[in-house]
């Protein structure tokens, strides 16, 4: 009869093989029953709400989040798909979050649906999804798959996005609406439905971000079509920094405009420069042992990998992280997201 650790070393390949096609999220199915709870047992699966189920450290702490913050989109998607099938997608605001690179998990996430039931699903650490049972939902046209995520495209998110998105998430619009090469993007969404007030407010919008000719040529096609549109500015406060129009990667936009907003409280908060230490040695020392925890935080992110040596250290009997430094140190695998 094999030992405690071989069988568990047999559920971690199962457990690797869904990894390796780049899987962190799983219902109670694709696992048999004896392989799911021995790997739940050992602390590398944790389950989530009933019948799913995410990757974990085996030695993470009562209350760390990482592992379920690397896997919640991934969950969401995963979910989703197989509660609603096709007929979801993230509502506007999170649409141009993510359009504007934003992936900050929300507290609750909100999913416009044909057939859901305006309830919120209670996850772990406070967060949830709300599935919102949509009267105007979407055509499909106006879906795209973004990092296995189902969003409005960026167009049809400006055009149904809520007045206040652009005064309660400046950044995200400026970057979004830097996102369009030209108003025929969203001109054709305008006039699609007709949308009079929401071409003044995008056109408001690209003014206050310095796209000027932009802003009159939506202006002049839409009147030109018949509609009555007064140009109206959604920003509180004036863009202070212009994006280059498709300035390439989001994130990058994001950094610029955060930075510019913060710059000037960063500079009167940061504390003047210490100096050299007097121990040399023993801040080098510090140094290291921060550089290895940083390290454990940075590669968590990236989310727990199960590894061959890993299995084979179960395997053996030779895998003791409580007493085991290097296996302390090495506690969540992790390693191998750097190679």
């Amino acid at each position: 009869m094999a030992a405690p650790n071989e069988k568990l070393a047999e559920s971690l390949k199962l457990l690797k093989i869904e990894q390796d096609r780049g899987r962190h999220v799983f219902q109670s199915g694709d696992f048999g029953r004896v392989h799911r709870d021995r790997l739940v047992a050992a602390g590398f699966l944790k389950e989530v709400v009933k019948g799913w189920y995410i990757v974990s450290s085996p030695l993470e702490k009562v209350g760390e989040s990482t592992a379920w913050y690397a896997s919640f989109f991934e969950f969401v998607a995963a979910y989703c798909n197989v509660r609603f099938g096709n007929d979801w997608y993230l509502s506007p605001e999170a649409s141009l979050q993510r359009h504007a690179g934003n992936t900050t998990i929300p507290r609750q996430l909100m999913i416009h649906t044909k057939t859901g039931s305006n309830n919120n699903l209670a996850l772990k650490f406070d967060t949830g999804i709300f599935d919102y049972r949509s009267k105007d939902f979407a055509p499909m046209a106006d879906v795209v798959v973004k990092d296995g995520i189902r969003l409005l495209s960026l167009p049809a998110s400006l055009v149904r996005v809520s007045p206040t998105f652009f005064t309660t998430n400046p950044i995200d619009a400026q970057i979004a609406l830097s996102q369009l090469s030209d108003a025929s993007e969203i001109l054709v969404k305008m006039l699609e439905g007709g949308h009079s007030v929401v071409s003044g407010r995008i056109a408001g919008a690209m003014r206050a971000i310095g796209r000027v000719e932009e802003s009159g040529r939506i202006v002049r096609t839409m009147r030109g079509a018949g509609y009555a549109v007064t140009e109206n500015n959604p920003f509180q406060v004036p863009p202070s920094l212009a994006v280059p129009v498709r300035a390439g990667s989001s994130c990058a936009s994001r950094i610029r405009l955060i930075w510019e907003s913060m710059r000037e409280t960063v500079i009167q908060a940061f504390p003047l420069a210490p100096g050299l230490p007097d121990d040399a040695e023993s801040y080098i020392d510090d140094v290291n042992d921060r550089h290895v925890e940083d390290a454990y935080h940075s590669l968590s992110i990236e989310g727990y990998l199960v590894t061959e040596e890993l299995i084979a250290k179960i395997s053996s009997g030779q895998w003791n992280p409580e007493e085991n430094s290097e296996d302390k140190n090495d506690r969540n695998a992790l390693v191998s997201v750097a190679k």
